[in-house]
């Protein structure tokens, strides 16, 4: 047995069983690789080729709406404004003077003729001590002009000769028209001392308080500011057709929110605001009316010939050249393929547009998601409810 295995040849013989038994092996091993990679990409393949002949994919479901032609539509506008006072003034003295009090705050209601400030009137008072005295001066004159003129008149002709009775009758009529320069300058100051008080000139609320107690002021400083309380209005900008349709008088329907304001109509200005191109009109507000500067709304409406379909907004997309573009079914074919179809839009109201052009009554139309369907494509559709206004 060790000659066998010294052999040369017996060692070199069991050398090449060895590897020939391990390049059967790695054979083997790539031949399982290889089946196993073109069994995949065949899968793969398959996959993405889809269902065969035999197994067609369904049409997509697409949500549909009913066009129905109308002869026409409402128009509709919508103006804004802001709810003011009926009448606002900052109150002023007409004199100058120092404050000597302010009566009322800021958000005070106060009624019509109520003091709400006065001036120091201490040097208007010395003077009109010293008024009275001349009137009473003045009087205690007169007097004594009529018992000299009395005097006169009950002596004989002889003893009163005409000159004497002249002078005694001018004495008097001096002393009356002295008196009565006095009496009136009296009554100037009396009308002085009076503006000397600040009165509310109708009733309201105190806005602004401008000055205090102490401050020296010129006659037509304003003091406080004052916003009437019994009446309110809104000042609306219109575009010029909508002041057109309407008359001092008429009787509108203001939105604050939820709430609805009865107003009427009181005055149109008839220049054009050069800011913001509207007419300014003012309305009478009856009744409770939201706080001043509160936003208003006037709705406008007016009947439009033409004749034109509701579609959806979410159904149109740019068509270019000022054109919409929506897809009608056409249905002659089952089933129905999508078409496009080009319009122009007269209004738009909420979610819901108006289209003129030709668009055959009764067509349907895919209400939204139209860019996922092409043109000629087969589809499936689904009736939806037509937009409301």
């Amino acid at each position: 047995m060790r000659d066998h295995l010294d052999d040369p040849e017996a060692r070199t013989s069991q050398r090449r069983s060895g590897g020939l038994r391990r390049s059967a092996l790695g054979v083997a091993f790539v031949v399982v690789v290889v089946g196993a990679t073109a069994a995949l990409v065949a899968a793969l393949h398959q996959r993405a080729a889809g269902p065969g002949p035999g197994a067609l994919a369904p049409p997509p479901l697409v949500e549909v709406v009913a066009l129905r032609r109308e002869p026409g539509h409402m128009a509709r506008a919508v103006f804004t404004g802001r709810i003011e006072p009926w009448r606002q003034t900052a109150l002023a003295f007409e004199q100058g003077g120092r404050i000597a009090e302010i009566l009322v705050e800021e958000g005070d209601a106060v009624e019509k003729g109520a003091v709400v400030a006065r001036l120091d009137t201490a040097t208007l008072d010395a003077e009109r001590l010293g008024r009275v005295a001349a009137r009473d001066r003045l009087e205690a004159a007169l007097r004594l002009a009529e018992l000299s003129l009395e005097r006169v008149d009950n002596l004989s002709t002889a003893a009163a000769t005409a000159q004497r009775r002249d002078d005694a009758r001018l004495g008097r009529d001096q002393a009356r028209a002295a008196l009565a320069e006095a009496e009136a300058a009296l009554a100037a100051l009396d009308v002085a001392r009076g503006k000397a008080e600040l009165r509310a000139p109708f009733a309201g609320i105190v806005a602004a308080r401008r000055l205090d107690e102490g401050a020296v002021v010129e006659a037509g400083a304003p003091a406080l500011d004052l916003l009437e309380t019994g009446r309110a209005a809104a000042r609306i900008g219109l575009s010029a057709e909508a002041a057109a349709r309407l008359r001092v008088g008429d009787a509108v329907t203001l939105n604050h929110g939820d709430q609805t304001i009865a107003a009427r109509l009181a005055a149109l200005r008839p220049d054009i605001d050069p800011a913001s191109r509207t007419l300014s009109a003012l309305f009478e507000i009856g009744g409770d009316a939201p706080p001043f500067g509160a936003v208003v709304r006037l709705e406008a409406t007016r009947w439009i010939e033409g004749d034109g379909v509701w579609a959806p907004v979410a159904a149109l997309s740019d068509g270019g050249r000022g054109l919409w573009a929506l897809t009608l079914l056409d249905e002659s074919v089952d089933p129905p393929v999508a078409v496009r179809a080009l319009a122009q839009v007269a209004a738009v109201e909420g979610e819901r547009a108006f289209l003129t052009g030709a668009l055959p009554d009764g067509a349907r139309a895919i209400a939204s998601g139209a860019h996922r369907v092409a043109p000629g494509q087969a589809v499936s559709p689904a009736p939806v409810p037509a937009p409301e206004n």
